[in-house]
């Protein structure tokens, strides 16, 4: 896929999935359903444009099972 790995600015925030660790569990999408969506490979992307706050991608980083998010400001 060509943007494996692809860092997305979101808001105030530069978020990152690591697309070989995402089991494509969805607590990412539950959490903010804004930003996160699982492709046809099953694995968490991130929609660029989103506005969400900073607070709850970090959550959402924090709940992944395979720490495939990172989340860092921007």
């Amino acid at each position: 896929m060509d943007n494996q790995d692809k860092e997305v600015i979101v808001a105030n925030a530069k978020v990152k999935i690591i697309r070989k660790n995402c089991t494509g569990d969805g607590v990412c999408v539950s959490l903010c359903p804004s930003t996160f969506v699982l492709d046809a490979e099953n694995k968490s992307t991130v929609i660029e444009g989103s506005n969400e706050t900073f607070d709850n991608l970090k959550m959402a980083e924090q709940s992944c099972p395979t720490h495939a998010i990172i989340v860092t400001s921007k």
